[in-house]
């Protein structure tokens, strides 16, 4: 997979853009820069795509489990009905304060529903190591 992801994005860092004398504060600035401070010997259209790919494969898979294992564990409680109910309203509440936009801002108003992924996180069995609380 991270292969035929590879030769689609790798034109795309193999060429001179149009801001190329431009400094763009980004992760891929910041990628080419931790690879000249190494020496130089990273710094190829290639090794700039792939751990791009590498690190996008890891989040979005950890994000899906995290997802995944909380709606699991909200749909295991009695009252899962109440919550989704409550859960929904606050998010349709937030978004449309926020102009129906998704943005960061809209996501801090949003602490029911981090509080409850926190929670089930806390409780989850898909990990070898669940978040535990200190208290």
């Amino acid at each position: 997979m991270i292969g035929s992801l590879l030769c689609v994005a790798l034109p795309f860092f193999s060429t001179p853009h149009r801001f190329a004398n431009q400094l763009q504060l980004d992760a891929l600035q910041w990628l080419v820069e931790d690879c000249l401070a190494l020496g130089g010997k990273e710094v190829n259209a290639r090794t700039i795509t792939y751990h791009p790919l590498i690190l996008n494969m890891t989040a979005i898979h950890t994000t899906s489990i995290t997802m995944t294992q909380a709606l699991y564990s909200i749909h295991t409680l009695p009252d899962a009905n109440t919550l989704v109910a409550t859960l929904y309203d606050k998010c349709t509440r937030v978004l449309a304060a926020h102009g129906s936009t998704r943005s960061k801002a809209a996501l801090n108003d949003l602490a029911g529903l981090d509080n409850t992924i926190r929670e089930s996180m806390q409780f989850s069995t898909s990990s070898h190591s669940p978040l535990r609380r200190k208290l």
